[in-house]
């Protein structure tokens, strides 16, 4: 996987490309993720993060550019009991290409 900027990626989805770039989150967002983890869960070892990272990154594939990147912890794993989100922007993620 390659990163590339955000012009590569835009030109690449304006384009012919045979494949087209996602966005892949990187360490900021792995912090901000793991930090809502830690906030909400009643026990934040049990959760597996690379699940939640890739739950960031399918949600980011499935946004319109510009739109917001909602994660929801789902009220039965909070320790509110109540639903939590996390807003994700796009400076949480880095555009790639498989190379």
């Amino acid at each position: 996987m390659k990163i590339i900027t955000e012009a590569e990626a835009l030109a690449l989805i304006d384009g012919d490309a045979l494949e087209l770039p996602v966005r892949t989150i990187n360490d900021a967002g792995k912090r901000e993720v793991a930090a809502f983890v830690a906030r909400h869960a009643p026990n934040p070892a049990q959760h597996n993060l690379d699940a939640w990272f890739a739950a960031a990154e399918q949600e980011a594939g499935n946004t319109a550019l510009g739109g917001s990147i909602i994660l929801e912890m789902p009220s039965r794993m909070t320790s509110s009991r109540h639903p939590e989100t996390l807003h994700l922007d796009a400076a949480c993620f880095d555009w790639s290409i498989n190379v």
